[in-house]
């Protein structure tokens, strides 16, 4: 990621070195200076989005494997009562199991949402580099 950020950055300054060296005069290079620092601010943005989707993709799997565990120490306890013949103690063990599960299916929910956002915001800043290459090409052509 901090590839794709230096590689951002680095288009943006080769790209006012292009604007600076093109300019007859006739350009509003403080306008431009300005759209630079609105891009720069952007790209900084969508860093700190992608960052904090990274850390709670972490932090969900950390709570699944925790309700997993969870959810196993509980199959593993009503398969010890069931053997000994205390159903009662087995029904209650597999209440709390299964609330165990659907716990589960819900971080994996929201990993899978967490996943996507990620995947979107990398889709975004890609599309924006490319952008700023086409535009650098474009002005290297006039």
């Amino acid at each position: 990621m901090n590839k794709l950020l230096a590689a951002l950055i680095a288009g943006l300054f080769a790209f006012s070195a292009n604007a600076f060296a093109a300019d007859d005069g006739t350009g509003d290079i403080k306008q431009d200076t300005q759209n630079m620092q609105k891009e720069k601010r952007d790209i900084v943005r969508d860093d700190h989005d992608i960052n904090r989707d990274k850390r709670d993709l972490g932090k969900d799997a950390r709570e699944l494997n925790k309700d997993r565990a969870e959810r196993n120490r509980l199959q593993a306890q009503e398969n010890k009562e069931i053997k000994e013949g205390d159903a009662k103690d087995a029904q209650s063990l597999e209440v709390k199991r299964e609330k165990e599960q659907r716990e589960i299916n819900g971080e994996k929910r929201d990993i899978s949402k967490d996943k996507a956002e990620l995947a979107k915001d990398r889709n975004r800043d890609a599309q924006k580099l490319k952008r700023e290459r086409a535009d650098r090409r474009h002005d290297k052509k006039e």
